[in-house]
């Protein structure tokens, strides 16, 4: 009777599907927020930032990622800017695009470049100075 039962858990084993790893959810659930920031229903953007901001460093690379993109709107540009000052990452490509944000035009409520500036000094990494 157990080897019964040992052979029928052994076959339940082996048609099991691999889980999917912790890394790739939490990528998955990154990719979600963002797009999410775009929304144009106020909760669901405002609940992808609050995401994005708790899960933190892991997050940053796809930020900068989506900030650097030319057809990104003016309101996720701002909203990923804020995110960015929060995790406060001194993260090189970070500041690097926070400070390529610092002469963007875009506006929306407030101006990205500002808030491009309010990040970089939460920040307070020193790459991000002008050269005098």
């Amino acid at each position: 009777m157990s080897v019964l039962i040992a052979l029928l858990l052994l076959a339940g084993v082996q048609d099991a599907k691999p889980v999917q790893g912790r890394e790739a959810i939490l990528k998955q659930d990154i990719e979600l927020a963002i797009k999410k920031l775009g929304s144009d229903r106020f909760t669901e953007s405002f609940i992808a930032a609050e995401e994005l901001r708790e899960i933190g460093r892991p997050a940053v690379a796809a930020l900068v990622s989506e900030l650097n993109r030319r057809d990104a709107s003016p309101g996720v540009k701002r909203s990923i800017c804020e995110i960015l000052g929060a995790i406060r990452d001194p993260n090189r490509d970070a500041v690097s695009a926070l400070s390529a944000r610092l002469k963007d035009p875009d506006e929306y409520g407030t101006s990205v470049a500002s808030a491009a500036a309010r990040a970089l000094s939460l920040i307070g990494d020193e790459r991000a100075l002008p050269e005098i």
